[in-house]
């Protein structure tokens, strides 16, 4: 049946810019899903390659084509999409990735199985230069208490439900976009994961880099917010080094005794529900090496101390 005739239950969006040689990989992928009731939206950004050229020769009805007539980089592509979809849920596909064929299916079974989870990603692994397992936590409150200092989805593979997002739109940044929409949601929301890997993600030469400058000065403006609307105190520069660090799994938090004595002071002076604050204190102290437990008990009788 044609989509005209129905509504489709997932939207699904591929922002694509100069997506040339692996945009075909990532549309088959999605084409070749077990849940067959969506619609495919791709969205060119002016690919100066031969995107549009195969972009124009696919005939599945299930395609949507859209075309910028300037470049709005990829959080405008991905805003573009989100303004045309008609499904249910919205998923997002990166054009260099590629999605399990059960990918659409698990994420919706998870989702119409528990109405009150908003938002939902799955595990998965990387391949091209680099290979590696992504893993993800399914719990709601763990997803929640640990947001603020952790990457808790696979963002290329977050699916949404439409409802939520009204008139947000991701965020006009160069760098970091998916991630600032992504974690501001699910700090709103309740959110789950798929447990198995139905995601594969490309690392090649033109990936976005999370130690490039730009990338940098991006995560010390996200996070000194998050800090503040999140935790609920006025950071220091250093405190705010200190939380991308450990977010991002710095090697950095090994030997840095100010990490540890900042995460005592988030634990205790940020705004968490006793079962956040409890679930935080397992994951910094099991985070952190022996060496620097010594620091963790001072600043916590410090900072303890104090309120």
């Amino acid at each position: 049946m044609a989509l005209k005739n129905c509504m489709p239950k997932v939207s699904v969006i591929i922002p694509c810019y100069n997506g040339m040689p692996y945009l075909q990989e990532a549309v088959e992928s999605i084409l070749r899903q077990t849940l067959t009731n969506f619609e495919l939206i791709i969205v060119d950004d002016c690919s100066t390659d031969d995107s549009m050229v195969y972009l124009r020769s696919l005939q599945d009805p299930r395609i949507r084509l859209l075309f910028h007539e300037m470049n709005k980089g990829e959080a405008g592509a991905r805003n573009t999409g989100i303004e045309a979809a008609q499904g249910e849920y919205i998923a997002m596909q990166d054009a260099d990735d590629i999605s399990h064929s059960e990918r659409l299916e698990r994420q919706v079974r998870l989702m119409d199985a528990n109405p009150e989870i908003a938002i939902a990603s799955c595990a998965a692994k990387t391949f091209g230069s680099q290979n590696r397992y992504i893993r993800v936590s399914t719990s709601p409150m763990i997803i929640k208490s640990l947001t603020p200092f952790k990457y808790m989805f696979c963002n290329p593979a977050i699916m949404y439900r439409r409802s939520i997002l009204g008139e947000k739109r991701y965020p006009a940044l160069r760098f970091g976009a998916d991630s600032a929409f992504v974690m501001s949601a699910a700090l709103q929301y309740k959110a789950s994961n798929v447990r198995d890997a139905l995601y594969y993600y490309r690392v090649h030469s033109k990936s976005v880099s999370f130690t490039t400058p730009n990338m940098k000065e991006y995560q010390r403006i996200f996070f000194k917010e998050l800090i503040q609307q999140r935790l609920g105190f006025e950071p220091t520069p250093q405190e705010v080094e200190c939380h991308i660090d450990f977010t991002l799994g710095s090697r950095a938090i090994l030997h840095n005794p100010a990490i540890a004595c900042y995460l005592i002071k988030s634990l205790i002076k940020g705004r968490h529900t006793f079962s956040q604050r409890c679930i935080l204190a397992a994951y910094f102290i099991g985070y952190l090496p022996r060496s620097v437990l010594r620091y963790i008990i001072k600043g916590l009788l410090q900072y303890g101390h104090k309120t």
